[in-house]
């Protein structure tokens, strides 16, 4: 099944799984358990590192079951700074990830130095990880086109890391210096 845009104009995008569909809640006159099930999956992905997209599929038709529990879906979202996109920006989105490559990757002299090419640009940024540890060093330092960033680690499945955060649509010079 395929999408369409606002105007009604048929979208080159097919639909992708729907993890929370309002069909079986409706039928069940339980609106709780259809936020409830968006709710579990989000905090599965945001609390136990299964990190995910959620699709959410509601009938425009049933809109008087599904309005109270869909506000409630975009209010969470909301308080735990996830975004809420539409399919055209999802597969945008996707495109920019897919098609980022990374080239010239090297370690020397306790740096390791790459190079990120995005040319398709999109409004949110891309987040690459590198090991906050490698032969029992720490990063100490990190730049971007010759300019230093700050460190953002966070803890997954595990390991720490760093996450750079690039805006797709450029070509970066990335440098990341170790130190015991």
């Amino acid at each position: 099944m395929k999408f369409v845009d606002a105007s009604g104009a048929v979208v080159d995008i097919y639909q992708h799984l729907n993890n929370v569909y309002d069909q079986q809640y409706m039928e069940h006159k339980d609106s709780v358990g259809f936020y409830n099930c968006f709710k579990g999956l989000m905090d599965r992905s945001l609390n136990n590192e299964v990190y995910s997209f959620i699709s959410v599929k509601a009938h425009n038709n049933e809109y008087f079951f599904s309005k109270t529990p869909l506000m409630n879906m975009l209010d969470y979202a909301s308080s735990n700074n996830i975004p809420v996109w539409a399919p055209v920006k999802l597969l945008e989105f996707l495109k920019a990830k897919d098609q980022a490559t990374f080239s010239n990757l090297s370690y020397t002299n306790e740096q390791l130095s790459f190079k990120i090419k995005s040319s398709i640009t999109h409004s949110n940024q891309l987040a690459c990880m590198v090991p906050y540890l490698f032969n029992e060093k720490k990063i100490n330092e990190v730049t971007i086109n010759g300019i230093r960033q700050s460190i953002f680690l966070k803890h997954v499945k595990g390991f720490d890391y760093l996450f750079l955060t690039v805006k797709p649509g450029n070509d970066y010079d990335v440098v990341v210096t170790y130190l015991k």
